[in-house]
């Protein structure tokens, strides 16, 4: 047997076996010993008698081998005192496991994650079992927190330890044969650098240019902006002018077959010339 208790309850059979034995009787006191060290006493009841065992609970012990054993004492003038009992054999553990703290982990965009637990070390068992807590989204960019806990034979707890896994869009502004750069891709909506997307459809008419897009709205750390500019060769682009409160976030479009609120249609004045465009970032 193993505890983590350093006050063990001892329950104590009254079977009163044993050559020329009698039954225990309401008044005997039964003495509780740890090798030759008495631990804990009690004076039977009528219930104790009843239920043909009693409780002890012992004084506060060290860890390590205890041996318990038990004997009876009755209400005699010149008492009388049991056989000691068999032997009972327990283990007090109190040293909680230890978990080895993991590394941080970074994995690409559309990839997997794969777990590796870190491992937990004690006396008994040696290699306790490691339970891991906590989920990585590989399709959302962001930092995720896991949770490792371990516990040994005896009920000890070890110190819960935790590991990062960052989910990063590799290459994210490197523009690709469609276009489309892999922040702008995911921020359209794809779980992976290798998804298909629909692309954002530009109309115009006299005065305005317009562009519509879907776009993705389940990530708070993502941002897509209508930015727009005059010259291609000087000045800054900018979401002034561009619809939308704030300037440049857009007004909500036609939603039909997508999720509320994730068509959005960027207006922008026309000049002589106008241009206007998507802009994607990402907080950490």
């Amino acid at each position: 047997l193993i505890t983590n208790l350093t006050t063990p309850t001892i329950v104590v059979t009254l079977n009163g076996i044993g050559s020329g034995a009698t039954a225990p009787l309401a008044g005997d006191v039964v003495k509780l010993f740890n090798g030759a060290t008495q631990v804990a006493t009690a004076t039977l009841t009528a219930g104790d008698i009843s239920a043909g065992s009693v409780n002890l609970t012992t004084s506060v012990l060290a860890p390590g081998s205890l041996s318990f054993t038990a004997t009876v004492t009755d209400t005699a003038a010149l008492p009388n005192v049991s056989l000691a009992s068999n032997t009972l054999v327990v283990t007090l553990d109190t040293t909680p496991p230890v978990i080895a703290t993991p590394s941080p982990v970074s994995i690409d965009w559309g990839s997997s994650y794969s777990e590796v637990l870190p491992i937990a070390t004690d006396a008994i068992p040696a290699n306790p079992v490691v339970t891991p807590s906590g989920t990585v989204n590989a399709a959302k960019p962001g930092v995720y927190t896991l949770s490792y806990n371990a516990q040994d034979t005896a009920g000890n707890n070890a110190v819960q330890v935790q590991r990062t896994v960052t989910v990063a869009i590799a290459n994210a502004t490197a523009v690709g044969a469609d276009g489309l750069t892999p922040l702008m891709r995911y921020a359209l909506g794809a779980n992976g650098p290798s998804d298909t997307v629909q692309a954002p459809v530009v109309s115009a008419t006299s005065n305005t240019l317009v562009l519509t897009a879907v776009v993705r709205t389940d990530d708070p750390n993502l941002s897509v902006l209508g930015t727009t500019k005059t010259d291609l060769t000087s000045g800054t682009w900018t979401t002034t002018g561009v619809s939308g409160s704030p300037a440049g976030s857009g007004t909500v479009g036609d939603q039909t077959g997508v999720t509320s609120g994730q068509r959005r249609v960027y207006t922008v004045t026309t000049g002589p010339r106008t241009f206007l465009r998507l802009e994607a970032t990402l907080a950490p």
